[in-house]
């Protein structure tokens, strides 16, 4: 009897770590979707000119390659985000995220 408490205790708090896990993963597009329609577009533009600024030259310059990667991890979780945004923000991600 104890092995199948201590079972279920196992598996429930597995379950309430993925949830927890889950729910932070969305945190960022929930404050995004959270913003009123002007001050996302605001938002967005200010960091997608940041993108394009920075980030075409990151691979010549040490240390910029990661941050030009959170940036497009980060533009690509606007609605904004046409095609043309994602093609330039996928082209600075590693393959496999591809």
């Amino acid at each position: 009897m104890k092995g199948v408490v201590a079972g279920a205790a196992v598996l429930l708090t597995a379950i309430v770590l993925l949830l927890m896990w889950n729910w932070r993963q969305g945190a960022e597009e929930r404050a995004l979707i959270g913003l009123s329609p002007s001050e996302r577009q605001g938002v967005y533009r200010r960091d997608l000119e940041a993108l394009h600024r920075l980030c075409p030259t990151a691979e010549k310059q040490a240390g910029l390659s990661q941050r030009c990667r959170e940036r497009a991890e980060f533009i690509l979780k606007f609605p904004e985000c046409d095609s043309q945004c994602r093609q330039f923000a996928y082209a600075l991600l590693p393959g496999p995220e591809r």
